[in-house]
This record gives C-alpha cells, sequence and structure tokens, in this order.
C-alpha cells in the first residue's frame, strides 16, 4: 500500500551511486515495474521510457528524489527482494532497516588462534542476507491495535510468543501480528505494514513460573515455558514478501523451529520490536547483541546479556550462526534499572512441552528452499 505523505530523503552521489547499482542488481525490468506497481502503486511505464535497465533505474530514483518518496522505494525493493546484500547495505546506509550488519571475523594469520570452537566463520554476503529475511519473520503482538510484546514467525501460519505477551486478551480482544513496520532514524513511519489477524485461542500455550525471572524460591517446571502458539488467519508465511500482492516477490518464509547450538560466552542477538519508555509507541525493529550467560532451572532457562525494552517479550534469540537458540521473557525485576541479565526461554524445553501436548510437529517442515542458504550452523 503506497504511503501518505513524504519523506526529504536526498541522496548523496555516492548513496545514489549505491541505490542504483543495488537496484540494478536485484531486479529486471518487469520485476522492477512490479514492484512499483504492487508495493507503491506507480507505473513505471509514466516514469521511464523503453531504456535499458540503468537508464531506467537512473529515471526512477531522479524520480523518487524529485518526489520525496526515495525512503519508500527502498522500503519496498528490500521487501520484494530480502536476500539482495547490495539492498541491505543501501537501506541500512538510510536508516530504512532498523536492524544493524553483524560483526563477521576476518581471515585468521598465523598467530591468530581458534579461541571459540562453537562460534563459526560466516560468509558476510550469505550472514547479511539471513539477517534480511529473518526481518521479515519478527512481527509485534497486538492486542485491540496496541503493542504488547514481539513475536516469530516458526511456520506458514504459526506465530512463538511469550503466554504472558497475550494474558491480558479478553474474549472480546482483537489479536493481530504486525510485520515490516518500518520508520526512519528520525522517527517518521515509512511503513506500517502488514497487519495479520490471529485466533485468540492459542494452539498450545504454556505459563511463566510464579518465581520468574530470579528463581530464588525454585525452578520453574517443565509445564513452566511462558509460550504461546498462535495460529494466524493466513499462510503468510508461503506468501509473497512485502503486501503479499506481488507475484515476484520471494516467499516470506518463516524461522524454523529448532534448537541451535550454544554455549556460555558465545555471542547471541536479539530481534524485537520493542517500546519506547518515553512515550510506549512502537518502535521498528532493533537488533541487540549479547552473550549467552548460563543455563539456569534446571536448565529450564537461558540468561543472558543482549538488551531489551518493553515490548521485547516473546522476541526471537539467535547465536552466531543465526540459529533459534531461545524465546526472550524477562529481565530483572526493574525495567529501568540496570540488570545483571536477561532471561529466555531455551527453544529446545518449547520443543519438548510441544511435543508431550501432541501438537502436530509443524516445525519438522522446512521453510521455501534458499531461506538458509550459505549460513554455517
Amino acid at each position: 500500500m503506497p504511503l501518505t505523505g513524504t519523506q526529504s530523503k536526498l541522496l548523496t552521489g555516492s548513496q545514489f551511486k549505491s541505490l542504483h547499482q543495488a537496484l540494478v542488481d536485484a531486479f529486471d525490468r518487469v520485476t522492477l515495474a512490479m514492484m512499483l506497481k504492487f508495493e507503491l502503486d506507480k507505473q513505471l511505464s509514466r516514469i521511464a521510457g523503453p531504456d535499458d535497465i540503468d537508464a531506467v533505474v537512473f529515471k526512477l530514483i531522479e524520480k523518487s528524489e524529485m518526489q520525496g518518496w526515495t525512503l519508500d522505494l527502498v522500503r519496498a525493493a528490500r521487501t520484494t527482494n530480502p536476500g539482495n546484500p547490495k539492498l541491505f547495505e543501501v537501506a541500512q546506509s538510510l536508516s530504512v532497516t532498523s536492524a544493524r550488519d553483524l560483526p563477521v571475523a576476518v581471515a585468521a594469520m598465523e598467530l591468530e588462534k581458534i579461541v571459540r570452537p562453537g562460534v563459526p566463520f560466516q560468509d558476510p554476503a550469505a550472514l547479511r542476507s539471513r539477517l534480511g529475511r529473518i526481518e521479515l519473520q519478527v512481527c509485534s503482538i497486538e492486542i485491540d491495535g496496541i503493542g504488547f510484546g514481539s513475536g516469530v514467525l516458526v511456520g506458514p501460519d504459526y506465530i512463538l510468543t511469550n503466554q504472558h505477551v497475550i494474558a491480558n486478551a479478553s474474549a472480546t480482544s482483537t489479536l493481530a501480528c504486525r510485520f515490516d513496520f518500518a520508520a526512519s532514524a528520525d522517527g517518521k513511519v515509512i511503513s506500517q505494514g502488514v497487519a495479520v489477524p490471529a485466533r485468540l485461542e492459542p494452539v498450545d500455550s504454556s505459563p511463566p513460573s510464579p518465581n520468574d525471572p530470579n528463581l530464588a524460591i525454585g525452578d520453574p517446571t517443565d509445564d513452566e515455558c511462558d509460550y504461546a502458539l498462535l495460529k494466524l488467519g493466513a499462510d503468510i508465511g508461503n506468501a509473497p514478501a512485502g503486501s503479499g500482492a506481488n507475484p515476484s516477490a520471494e516467499p516470506r518464509g518463516w524461522v524454523k523451529l529448532a534448537a541451535g547450538l550454544i554455549e556460555p560466552g558465545d555471542p547471541m542477538f536479539v530481534l524485537q520490536h520493542p517500546q519506547s519508555p518515553l512515550d510506549w509507541k512502537l518502535q521498528p525493529l532493533k537488533l541487540t547483541m549479547g552473550a549467552m550467560l548460563e543455563l539456569v532451572g534446571g536448565g529450564r532457562r537461558l540468561r543472558h546479556s543482549a538488551n531489551t525494552l518493553p515490548g521485547s517479550s516473546g522476541s526471537p534469540c539467535f547465536s552466531a550462526a543465526m540459529s533459534l537458540v531461545a524465546l526472550h521473557h524477562a529481565g530483572g525485576d526493574d525495567r529501568y534499572v540496570r540488570a545483571d541479565f536477561n532471561q529466555a526461554i531455551p527453544i529446545g524445553k518449547i520443543i519438548d512441552r510441544l511435543t508431550r501436548q501432541g501438537v502436530t510437529p509443524f516445525w519438522e517442515a522446512s521453510p521455501p528452499e534458499g531461506l538458509t542458504k550459505g549460513l554455517s550452523s
């Protein structure tokens, strides 16, 4: 859906060149025209004549700069082709994407050593592509239009979040999962994204422990995993990314529900949809980095040092290989005081309980081919 209002982003010469190269790399003339029509309701034929793709893209960017919708263009291109690393880099430089690039180990010299054998070397392009796809698979959980937490798409139409995130929904509430919300660095909304209705009654759920998060009284039980598995009203995982109307866009895909490997001291990343503690407004997707600290509570809780904010409950936690390892759910007793840890539920414990509950093992199906290609585990 086209946006209302404009963004007065003027590109520098180098930014113009980078965006031009990225669009030429990501689209041919047909798919570019489809992206413009389906995502921005604009006709390429009215912007550029029957020139070659380089000239067409040049005229397209010129027009977007003149009319003030360059950020819309970048957002639409990224949504349609999320795996293209050049588009990822351009979006980062223009602050259209809220997730920042991850550090990648450089080639070791002969005097260098492997310090953490469980942390693999990664191909930078594959890692950027993987992160770009995961951005499309993390959502804000909204009750009656208000964000209460985060969630992650773990199947074509399944969302995993915390049980306490949806605990306040009443029988008359509306429950929705908002994907693709985006804003510029100065807080202006670029896209409200796509809100997908979800059923109020979870497929399965498990409450938190009354002892969370400090566990001073005792350990949680195997049935206190603080998760809710939601069923969406649409098969968004197999649908084209973005609005779903562009058949040339790659499928949105989903994060495979499988327990990734992580050990104390390993890097860990949390991809989340927080709310501002100042005005409680939804923020765009944020990536925070920390480390896995320890397993506690009989192995039923994973503590980590990545920062979170209100609205981060239900966020997926990833290893350095971008494998799903935990579901963030709690922090210290006072959210405004610096805490010694944040806390998550190991994914393996959630899968174990889903299995005991007799939930059909949808997680055995793989996302559309190519969505995790190139990453070391």
